[in-house]
C-alpha cells in the first residue's frame, strides 16, 4: 500500500497547483465580464425601445448575448445588423466603441441618425482594438469630414458608411486621413463636388485597398497614382466628365468600375499595366476609339456598353481575352465582321453585340465552340444567312437572340433577334422552350404562318435569371421604328441615364422597369410576343388565347388574314395589342371588351368590318386606331350606315303620325303646356335653393380646407362647385348612391380630427355616412401620367376582387385630379399588418388555408404549424415545394423563420415590414442565385413590371422619387 499512497500524493502535489491556476484565471475572468455586461446593459437601457434587444439580461455572461461574438471571454465582435435600434451616433460612440477588446462592430440597417461629431466639442473614446466599423445604410448625416474623429480609433482599417446622408463642402480644411485605412466605402451619400477625390487621398492612400464612392454627384480630375496598393475601386454613377485617369501605378488594381459617368476620349494604355484586372466596367459613358490592347490573360468580366467605340474588333481579339465569363460590347458603333477567334472563349457565358453595325455571314462554328454560353444577344446588326441546328448543341444557352432550331434549348428564356435581315420560318420547336418569357423576331423576313405551339410554353424562369432587373422600352410607333420595344438588362444603367440609351432613330415613350420573380405554379405563360414587321401569312392561331400572362401582343405590319379569334379575349393581363397593317376580316370580338388591363390596342389597316363594341374601354381609345377599315363603324369613327338608316326612317314614320294627329291634338297640347310651364316655374324655384345650399356648403369645406390645417394643402379640383354632384362608382348590393359632397360631409371636408393614417399612397380618414356606416377613405398622392382610362381600368378590376384576407373596396370617385377610393373601415387591432403577412407566408408555405376544420379541426393555421414544428419541421411544407426541388428546404425553413417571427404573440417582438425586407434580402443575400425552379406565372399579373412613364424629349427624370 506504501508505493499506491506515494503515487497518490505525487499526483496531489501536481494536480493542486494546477487547479489554482484554472481557478485563478476562472475568478480573473470571472471579474472582468461584468464590465463588458454593465456597458452592453447601459446601452440597452438608453435606446428608446430596449426589448429590440430582449435576451440581453442582468447577471448573465455578455457572451450570449445575441449579436455577440467573445474572445477568450471578453466581447470581440457585434452585429446587430437590421435591428431597429433607433438611436443617434452618440450612444453607439459612448457604450460600443470604447469596449475593450472589441475588433469588429456593425450596425448595418440599424436605424442609427445625428453625426459623427461628438456633441459639445470633446472627443469619442475607441477601444485601440477595433479593425472594422460598419454603419452602413442608416440615417447618419453631416459633413464627411466629420470621419476624421474616427481617428482616435487607431487600429480602424475598414470603415463602411454607405447608404447614409453625408455631404461635402469645398471649404472643408480637415484632410488627409485615409492613409490609415484599408477600406472605405461611401457609396450612395450625397457627396458632390469637383475637389472631392483630391481632398479624400490628400496625404496618401498607400495602404488604401478598397473605395467605394458608387451613387453620388463627384466630379472633376481624378488621380490615384498614390494608391499603389488599390485592388477595388467604384466611381460608378457619378459626374466625372474628365479624360480616363491614367492607373499604371495600381499595378495590384482587380476590380475597376467607372460605368454611368460622362468619361471621354480614348481608353488609355495606362490600363494595359494592370495586368491583375479581372473585373472592367466603362459602360455608360462617352469613350471612343477602338478597344485598347489589354493584358486579359486574368480579365473575366469586361463591360464597354453605351459608349462610341468603334472600328472593327481585331482577328485575335478572343485569344487575347480567352479568360472571358461576360463580355458586353452592346450599344456602340463597331463594324466588320466578328472574329472567328472568338471561339477561343470557352469560358463565355454571356455575349452581347447588340445594336453596332456588325454585317457578314452569321457566324454559326464560333458560337458552337463557346461551350459555357448561356446568354447571347446580336440584335441590331446586319448580320444575314440561316442557322444550323448545330446551335442545338449549346445546351447551356438561356438566352438567343438568333433563330434557330432551339426545341432541346431547355433553358432558354430570352430570345430577341429584331432588326437583323433573317429569313424562314418560325420554328414550331420553340413551344417545347419552357422557360421561354420574351420573344422578339420582328423586323426580318421570316415568312410561313404563325405556330399554333407557340401557347405551349409555361414561362419558367431559367436559373441565374431569377432577381433580375430589366428594363422594357416602348417606342412610339413610328414608320422608323418598328417594333413594340426592346428589352434591355437595367444592371448598371441609372435611371437619370436611360435617355442616352441608342434609340435607332425611334422615340421612347414608356419605360417599363422591374425584376423577374420566383414562384411555385406551373401555369406560366410568355410574357412578350413581337412578330411585327414580317411577311408571315394565314390566320392568328387561336391558341395564342390561353396564353394568360402575355402583356404584350404585336402581330402588326405582316400579311395575316381571316377573322381575329374571340380566344383572345383570354389574354387577361394583356396591357397591348397590335394587329395593324394585315389583311383581317370580320368583326371584332366581344370578347376583347372584358380585357379591364389594355391600355392600347390598334386595329387599323386591315379589312375589319361591323360595329366597334359600345360602353367598354373601346370608346376610350383614339379614331385612327381603328382607321382604314372600310366596313368598320360606331364610336369612335362614324355611325353605322344602318344605324342611320333606320334613325332616318324612324324619323319618317314619326313625322305622318304627327301630322295626322295634329288637329286632334291642339287642345290638349295648349293644356299640357299649362302644366309644364308651372311644372318648370316649381322646379327652377327648388334647384335654386338647392344650389344656394351646396354653394354654401361648398364653401364652407372649402375654407375649412385652406384654413384648419388639414393634411392636405391643395385640391386640384376642375371646379369646386361642379365637383360636389360628381357621384362615387360602388360596387356594393344593393348600390349606394354617394356624391362627393356626402364623402365631404362625413370627413368634415378632410380635416385633420379625421385622418387616421397616412402612407407613400396617400392620406386615410375615417368618415361616418349618413346611414350611421363607417368606411375608410383613402386620398392618393397626386401621381403624374396615369390616364383617367387607366385608373378606371385598375379600379374596376380591383372592386371585382373578393378575398378573406383583402380589405374591399366600396367604390372610388374622381374629381378633377383627385382620386379617393372608399374601403370597408377595418378597426386596428393588435393583430394587423405584420401577424396577417405572417400567416399569409403560412399559407404560402403549406399550401393550407388558414381555418380549414378538416386540416385542423378547433385548431387553425398558426396553431397546426407551431404543433407540427416540435415534432418535425419539414412536415409542414407544402409537398409540391418540397418535390419541385428538395434542396429548397433549408431555404423554406428560413421563411419559416421570418413567419414565425410575425406571428410572435408578444406584439413587441414582432419585426417591422422594413425589418421583414430586411430579412428576406439576407435569405437572398445568403444563398446567391436562386437555383429552384421558377416560373413567372404569379396570380398578380406574372412579371410584376413596375410602370413609370417618361417622355426621353422632355429631359432625363424618370418619375417622382
Amino acid at each position: 500500500m506504501k508505493p499506491l499512497h506515494v503515487v497518490l500524493t505525487f499526483f496531489a502535489f501536481i494536480t493542486i497547483p494546477l487547479t489554482l491556476s484554472d481557478s485563478s484565471s476562472s475568478s480573473s475572468s470571472s471579474s472582468l465580464i461584468p464590465k463588458d455586461t454593465q456597458q452592453l446593459l447601459t446601452f440597452k437601457a438608453s435606446l428608446p425601445n430596449p426589448n429590440v434587444l430582449q435576451n440581453w439580461q442582468t447577471n448573465q455572461n455578455p457572451c450570449l448575448f445575441s449579436g455577440i461574438t467573445c474572445k477568450n471571454s471578453r466581447v470581440s465582435s457585434i452585429n446587430l445588423d437590421s435591428v431597429s435600434l433607433s438611436c443617434d451616433f452618440h450612444l453607439v460612440s459612448t457604450y460600443l466603441l470604447p469596449l475593450d477588446f472589441i475588433e469588429s462592430l456593425s450596425l448595418k440597417s440599424a436605424n442609427i441618425s445625428a453625426s459623427l461629431t461628438p456633441t459639445s466639442g470633446s472627443s469619442i473614446r475607441c477601444s485601440e482594438a477595433l479593425t472594422e466599423l460598419d454603419l452602413s445604410n442608416n440615417a447618419l448625416s453631416g459633413s464627411v469630414s466629420s470621419i476624421s474623429t474616427l481617428l482616435q480609433c487607431s487600429s480602424l482599417s475598414s470603415l463602411n458608411l454607405s447608404g447614409n446622408s453625408f455631404v461635402f463642402s469645398s471649404a472643408q480644411g480637415i484632410t488627409g486621413f485615409t492613409h490609415n485605412f484599408s477600406s472605405i466605402d461611401l457609396s450612395y451619400n450625397h457627396l458632390y463636388g469637383q475637389n472631392f477625390v483630391s481632398w479624400l487621398l490628400f496625404g496618401g492612400c498607400g495602404n488604401l485597398k478598397y473605395l467605394n464612392l458608387r451613387g453620388n454627384r463627384v466630379s472633376g480630375d481624378v488621380s490615384f497614382s498614390s494608391c499603389t496598393s488599390l485592388e477595388y475601386l467604384d466611381l460608378s454613377a457619378n459626374n466625372f466628365s474628365s479624360k480616363l485617369p491614367n492607373f499604371g501605378d495600381c499595378l495590384s488594381l482587380k476590380h475597376l468600375d467607372l460605368s454611368s459617368n460622362k468619361f471621354c476620349g480614348q481608353i488609355s494604355d495606362g490600363l494595359s499595366l494592370c495586368n491583375q484586372l479581372s473585373f472592367l466596367n466603362l459602360s455608360s459613358n462617352q469613350f471612343s476609339g477602338a478597344i485598347p490592347s489589354l493584358k486579359g490573360e486574368n480579365l473575366q468580366f469586361l463591360y464597354l456598353s453605351s459608349n462610341a467605340f468603334g472600328g472593327e474588333l481585331a482577328s485575335g481579339f478572343g485569344d487575347a481575352y480567352s479568360s472571358l465569363v461576360e463580355l458586353d460590347l452592346s450599344m456602340n458603333q463597331f463594324v466588320g465582321m466578328l472574329p472567328n477567334s472568338l471561339g477561343s472563349c470557352s469560358s463565355l457565358e454571356s455575349f452581347d453585340v447588340s445594336s453596332n453595325n456588325f454585317s457578314g455571314e452569321f457566324p454559326t462554328q464560333t458560337l458552337i465552340e463557346m461551350t459555357s454560353l448561356k446568354k447571347l444577344s446580336l440584335s441590331y446588326n446586319y448580320l444575314v444567312g440561316n442557322v444550323s441546328d448545330s446551335l442545338s448543341k449549346l445546351t447551356n444557352l438561356e438566352t438567343l437572340d438568333i433563330p434557330a432550331s432551339i426545341g432541346q434549348l431547355a433553358n432558354l428564356a430570352i430570345l430577341k433577334l429584331g432588326n437583323n435581315m433573317f429569313s424562314g420560318r418560325i420554328p414550331s420547336e420553340l413551344g417545347d422552350c419552357k422557360n421561354l418569357i420574351w420573344l422578339d423576331l420582328n423586323s426580318n423576313y421570316l415568312n410561313g404562318t404563325i405556330p399554333p405551339t407557340l401557347s405551349k410554353q409555361s414561362g419558367f424562369i431559367a436559373v441565374g435569371l431569377v432577381g433580375k432587373r430589366y428594363a422594357y422600352v416602348r417606342n412610339d410607333g413610328s414608320k422608323e421604328c418598328h417594333g413594340a420595344g426592346n428589352l434591355l438588362e437595367f444592371s448598371g444603367i441609372r435611371d437619370d441615364q436611360l435617355s442616352r440609351i441608342p434609340t435607332k432613330s425611334c422615340n421612347f415613350t414608356t419605360v417599363y422597369r422591374g425584376k423577374t420573380q420566383a414562384t411555385f405554379n406551373h401555369n406560366g405563360s410568355m410574357i412578350f410576343l413581337d412578330l411585327s414587321y414580317n411577311m408571315l401569312e394565314g390566320s392568328i392561331p387561336k391558341e395564342l388565347g390561353t396564353m394568360y400572362y402575355l402583356q404584350v401582343l404585336n402581330l402588326a405590319h405582316n400579311n395575316l388574314s381571316g377573322f381575329i379569334p374571340p380566344e383572345l379575349g383570354g389574354l387577361k393581363l394583356v396591357g397591348i395589342i397590335d394587329l395593324s397593317h394585315n389583311r383581317l376580316e370580320g368583326s371584332i370580338p366581344q370578347s376583347l371588351t372584358t380585357l379591364s388591363l389594355l391600355t392600347e390596342i390598334d386595329l387599323s389597316n386591315n379589312n375589319l368590318s361591323g360595329m366597334i363594341p359600345e360602353g367598354t374601354q373601346f370608346e376610350t381609345f383614339p379614331p385612327f386606331r381603328f382607321y382604314n377599315n372600310s366596313g368598320l363603324c360606331g364610336y369612335p369613327l362614324p355611325l353605322c350606315a344602318t344605324d342611320t338608316a333606320s334613325r332616318a326612317n324612324s324619323q319618317h314614320q314619326k313625322s305622318n303620325r304627327r301630322q295626322a294627329s295634329l288637329a286632334g291634338s291642339v287642345v290638349m297640347g295648349l293644356v299640357f303646356s299649362l302644366f309644364c310651364v308651372f311644372g318648370l316655374i316649381l322646379i327652377a324655384i327648388e334647384t335654386k335653393k338647392r344650389r344656394k345650399q351646396q354653394e354654401s356648403t361648398m364653401d364652407i369645406y372649402i375654407d375649412n380646407n385652406s384654413h384648419s390645417g388639414t393634411a392636405n394643402q391643395s385640391w386640384k379640383l376642375t371646379s369646386a362647385r361642379e365637383a360636389l354632384s360628381i357621384n362615387l362608382a360602388t360596387f356594393e348590393k344593393p348600390l349606394r348612391k354617394l356624391t362627393f359632397a356626402d364623402l365631404l360631409e362625413a370627413t368634415n371636408g378632410f380635416h385633420n380630427s379625421s385622418l387616421i393614417g397616412s402612407g407613400g399612397f396617400g392620406d386615410v380618414y375615417k368618415a361616418q355616412l349618413k346611414d350611421g356606416s363607417v368606411v375608410a377613405i383613402k386620398k392618393l398622392k397626386y401621381i403624374s401620367g396615369q390616364g383617367d382610362r387607366e385608373f378606371t381600368a385598375e379600379m374596376e378590376t380591383i372592386g371585382k376582387i373578393k378575398h378573406r384576407n383583402l380589405v374591399p373596396l366600396l367604390g372610388y370617385c374622381k374629381v378633377g385630379e383627385e382620386r379617393l377610393l372608399v374601403y370597408e373601415y377595418m378597426r386596428c387591432t393588435t393583430k394587423g399588418d405584420v401577424y396577417s403577412y405572417g400567416v399569409v407566408l403560412l399559407e404560402l408555405l403549406t399550401g393550407k388555408q388558414p381555418t380549414d376544420s378538416a386540416d385542423f379541426g378547433d385548431n387553425n393555421l398558426v396553431g397546426w404549424v407551431k404543433q407540427h414544428a416540435k415534432l418535425r419541421v419539414s412536415n409542414v411544407f407544402d409537398p409540391e415545394l418540397i418535390k419541385e426541388d428538395p434542396n429548397l428546404e433549408m431555404e423554406l425553413l428560413q421563411h419559416l423563420n421570418v413567419a414565425c417571427a410575425c406571428l410572435d404573440e408578444r406584439q413587441w417582438r414582432r419585426p417591422t415590414m422594413i425589418q421583414v425586407m430586411a430579412m428576406f434580402k439576407e435569405i437572398q443575400a445568403g444563398l446567391g442565385i436562386d437555383h429552384s425552379t421558377s416560373t413567372i406565372a404569379t396570380d398578380d399579373g406574372a412579371f410584376n413590371l413596375e410602370v413609370m412613364e417618361m417622355s426621353i424629349k422632355e429631359g432625363p427624370e424618370l418619375g417622382r422619387p
